[in-house]
């Protein structure tokens, strides 16, 4: 195992905490030690020694698919994903109840281009949701607050980028866009079914949004470096951004406690690990969030509170399969890592309620699953 703590005190705290659940086990690699068999992780015991706890765990959500984006809407998450029951994409949304229990499910768009990557944020009373479509373009649809699609599908921007992968996030001026193109990237506020304002981020790639209030924090991959900065969500016009050494690839953000968290894929060791950072917060600190070696991928954060829950997926001698690892405001880990389930998974997504954490991913050649924690 490898130490990334940075406090010499958070360590002796992580040795101290318990690992209880029951179902994960914590980085071992082997597929058929310890847990609860096939069925998964059990609820009701600590996540890795904090003080989360599973509530429901491998809801399954329908169809076969890929890359879910989930958020808390006020009385239950939305998850969206790219269906590939029918063809080689569409876009579905399902909603789940804070307990972890189906509530309805939806078809978003069922057009003749392949929907790929989907990402959803609140807008309004409702959601919507932004994806890339196989013509390049970047579009949208508005769902309401019970999941339901509303209205048309809209074309946000044309793109030159078949590999573009969009972002969103919920500011106080709307809800903001990002993704990348050729050669740059673009950050647009999104308005009633039109992009309002668009913003160039030259020679930047897998560009990420996170908002707090008015305040919009922006990061990106740009030659060797990761580079963050925060701008108000109306101008969309970012200053001269903090950077930090790296080779970074699909980038994620979250905002919460008065931070901007990042968390990218990096390969400067030559095998990919997940890094992350407090943007301009951090004084040049990062820490990489697994604690077991082995090839990690496609982050994904939420700040929970005390604490940063960041989920990826990762090979560990054996098939790829979602952790979470968590790690506080000085950049220490909490805890050990958990396997959120026992199948191989990829593509894992979180959202915070205020008291639960929503976690969704995509099992390998199968459907889209879900689980909720109690942070309390």
């Amino acid at each position: 195992m490898r130490n990334i703590v940075i406090s010499s005190a958070l360590a002796m705290l992580a040795g101290s905490l318990g690992f209880g659940l029951g179902g994960c086990k914590g980085g071992t690699g082997d597929d058929n030690s310890g847990g609860n068999g096939p069925g998964g992780p059990s609820t009701g015991s600590g996540l890795g020694g904090t003080s989360c706890a599973l509530v429901s765990a491998n809801l399954p959500l329908g169809s076969k698919g890929t890359t879910p984006s989930i958020v808390w809407g006020g009385s239950a998450f939305a998850v969206v994903w790219q269906s590939t029951d029918v063809d080689a994409g569409n876009i579905q949304v399902a909603m789940v109840d804070g307990d972890g229990k189906l509530v309805s499910e939806a078809a978003v768009t069922t057009s003749g281009n392949t929907s790929a990557v989907p990402v959803i944020a609140r807008l309004g009373q409702g959601f919507v949701v932004v994806w890339r479509d196989s013509d390049g373009a970047i579009r949208g649809r508005k769902l309401d607050s019970g999941g339901t699609p509303s209205g048309a599908e809209f074309q946000l921007s044309a793109n030159g980028n078949p590999a573009a992968r969009p972002a969103l996030a919920e500011t106080s001026a709307g809800v903001v866009v990002s993704w990348g193109d050729q050669g740059q990237a673009f950050v647009g506020l999104v308005g009633d079914g039109v992009m309002s304002q668009k913003t160039g981020l030259p020679n930047a790639t897998f560009p990420a949004v996170a908002g707090a209030g008015a305040d919009l924090g922006v990061a990106w991959s740009e030659g060797g470096a990761v580079k963050f900065s925060k701008v108000s969500a109306t101008s969309l016009t970012p200053g001269n951004p903090v950077s930090h050494e790296a080779t970074a690839q699909n980038l994620a953000m979250a905002s919460g406690d008065g931070h901007f968290l990042v968390a990218w894929e990096d390969t400067r060791s030559g095998e990919e690990e997940i890094y992350v950072t407090f943007g301009d917060d951090s004084g040049g600190d990062e820490v990489i969030a697994e604690l077991e070696g082995g090839s990690a991928n496609w982050p994904s954060v939420a700040w929970i509170g005390d604490y940063a829950a960041v989920a990826y997926y990762q090979f560990r001698d054996g098939p790829p399969r979602i952790y979470l690892s968590f790690v506080d405001a000085d950049l220490g880990h909490v805890g050990e890592d958990v396997q959120v389930a026992e199948e191989a998974a990829r593509f894992p997504a979180l959202s915070w309620s205020g008291d639960r954490l929503g976690i969704a991913w995509a099992v390998k050649d199968g459907g889209v699953e879900m689980a909720v924690a109690d942070c309390k």
